[in-house]
């Protein structure tokens, strides 16, 4: 190829008509919001209960925002998904430091999570024809005598919460019938939905040991043909930070960040700090967008 014949492709490439762009009508637009280690109870330097609940009350408010600045661009969702990636409560179990730092206690937390959950499932009822809440199981969420597990993986704080809150919008389907639930199966921790086309899996994280297991992790759930094996996104929680991450052939691994108050014990052995957010994107017709942390 001659140096002019070079040129002639680059030019023509580049100053061709651009194609018209697709009508953002053709297809479902679902919001997520992804709801990740609020750990009810936890004292840390951020703060206890009080903290905790003015901050995901800044991150509802800020939620409203986005879906407004969605709308004005013409990206408006149609649909909403909220996305529980556990731990939910902090739990008195998992560590002995446990009982002496919280401020709650135990039914306390179930009930503060409770609350929130129900703040934010009827923000998003207001404002949606159809909105889908989901849930995992996960380490501090789970049931224990001591630090050992009790029963299944459903034997989990939230998803009885998430449990409690589907009977209780189940009393009133003629305000709240286009609000679904979707929890785990008894013997499984994860799960997955279909959200606006795409395949999005849910799962807490703690069933590997780092963050850069996850890939490893969620490969293998295809050979036992797991909730997530078939996911194009998988959304996790559990090491508070937020990353992001494409995998093989347009997969894509998202870790929610926390909304805890602060986890000191890993600052002092680590020196890192985890910035607390509440994390939301879109999907669409062609894929997904809109990835933001309020």
């Amino acid at each position: 190829m001659s140096a002019d014949d070079v040129d002639a492709l680059v030019r023509d490439a580049l100053r061709r008509r651009r194609k018209p762009r697709p009508n953002a009508d053709a297809g479902e637009r679902a919001l997520v919001v992804v709801y990740a280690d609020a750990q009810a109870g936890k004292v840390g330097r951020d703060g206890g209960t009080p903290e905790l609940v003015r901050r995901v009350a800044n991150r509802l408010d800020r939620l409203d925002d986005h879906v407004r600045d969605l709308k004005a661009i013409g990206q408006g969702p149609t649909a909403a998904y909220w996305m529980d990636a556990g731990d939910c409560v902090e739990n008195y179990e998992n560590t002995a430091q446990q009982a002496y730092t919280n401020d709650l206690a135990m039914t306390e937390m179930i009930r503060v999570h409770r609350r929130i959950t129900f703040e934010g499932l009827d923000r998003l009822a207001g404002r949606f024809d159809r909105v889908v809440a989901a849930t995992c199981g996960s380490n501090h969420g789970r049931v224990r005598r001591g630090r050992e597990a009790v029963g299944p993986p459903s034997d989990d704080w939230g998803i009885e919460v998430m449990s409690q809150v589907a009977d209780a919008y189940a009393r009133n389907v003629d305000a709240f019938g286009h609000v679904s639930f979707v929890l785990p199966e008894k013997w499984r921790e994860t799960v997955s939905l279909d959200v606006a086309g795409t395949t999005v899996g849910l799962a807490h994280g703690h069933q590997y040991p780092r963050p850069d297991k996850a890939a490893d992790w969620w490969r293998s759930q295809s050979f036992g043909r797991q909730a997530v094996a078939d996911a194009a996104i998988l959304v996790t929680g559990h090491f508070h930070h937020f990353r992001a991450q494409q995998l093989g052939s347009g997969r894509l691994w998202i870790q929610a960040p926390t909304l805890d108050n602060g986890s000191d014990w890993y600052t002092a052995r680590s020196g890192e700090v985890s910035t607390s957010g509440l994390l939301v994107f879109s999907v669409g017709p062609t894929g997904w967008d809109h990835l933001r942390l309020l």
